[in-house]
């Protein structure tokens, strides 16, 4: 049985072609709507891994997740994810560091 993931906002149709490969998957696809507070708590609640764009994950949300494995940003930083809250519930955290260094750069030297 493929494992269940929940990505929290549109993606590109390549990969989602290969995330259902490997995943049960379910997309949200209202762009520039973030995912209601109980649907995301819902989808927690069955998911094992996660993906997300600037979403707050605390301990609430992770108390419930019990399936959870792992929850990604897609973004450079993880502040949206309360830390202590993921240690304590062993979910692993993860994020896109250095995506945005060449562009940065290059902004800066423009």
């Amino acid at each position: 049985m493929k494992p269940y993931v929940f990505v929290g906002h549109p993606i590109e149709r390549e990969t989602r072609d290969y995330l259902e490969q490997h995943c049960e998957l379910a997309v949200w696809n209202e762009p520039n709507k973030k995912v209601p507070a109980e649907r995301l708590r819902d989808e927690l609640q069955r998911a094992e891994g996660a993906m997300l764009t600037s979403t707050r994950v605390d301990a609430q949300l992770l108390a419930d997740a019990k399936k959870l494995k792992v929850v990604s940003t897609v973004s450079v930083g993880y502040d949206a994810f309360d830390v202590a809250a993921f240690q304590e519930y062993g979910v692993l955290a993860t994020h896109t560091p250095y995506v945005l260094d060449e562009t940065v750069a290059d902004s800066c030297l423009a």
